[in-house]
């Protein structure tokens, strides 16, 4: 009579306890994988609407504003630098990104003058202003410069 091939019982759960501890690992990475591709993706997003925010400005020949809402998670560009402007473009940061947006404080804005530049006394700071982007242990950082440039540190 011939021995019959095959794989004991304890061969079998051996594979499956690696093949848990390994697929485990990978879920746990992939929350972080996650976060980080959410932070960089919110920047650079932010970083083209600000970019946006310019271009318009020069192109209508007025001033256009890039808002942050910390507290809805917004970032909107309007039209003028005062309140009441007509909103152009919005965008849910919470939403898309499911990043929560800090400014260190409440609403932040940046006011781009037909010229290409911020006016200072339109601004919503005189120094730097820092944008966070955070989701998770992972963030990432936007600073606005008095002049309108947008710098990542």
């Amino acid at each position: 009579m011939q021995a019959q091939g095959g794989f004991t019982i304890l061969e079998v759960v051996i594979v499956l306890a690696i093949g848990a501890l390994v697929a485990g690992i990978a879920v746990a990475n992939f929350g972080d994988v996650q976060a980080r591709i959410g932070v960089r993706s919110a920047q650079s997003n932010f970083l083209s609407m600000h970019g946006q925010t310019r271009a318009l400005a020069v192109e209508r020949g007025r001033a256009i504003r890039l808002r942050v809402d910390p507290t809805s998670g917004m970032v909107s560009i309007e039209e003028g630098c005062g309140d009441g402007g007509v909103v152009i473009e919005s965008r849910s940061f919470a939403a898309v990104h499911a990043v929560t947006l800090e400014t260190g404080g409440g609403p932040l804005w940046v006011c781009m003058t037909p010229r290409g530049y911020a006016d200072i006394n339109a601004n919503s700071f005189s120094q730097e202003a820092r944008v966070n982007f955070v989701r998770g242990d992972r963030a990432s950082t936007v600073v606005l410069l008095p002049l309108g440039q947008a710098v990542t540190p």
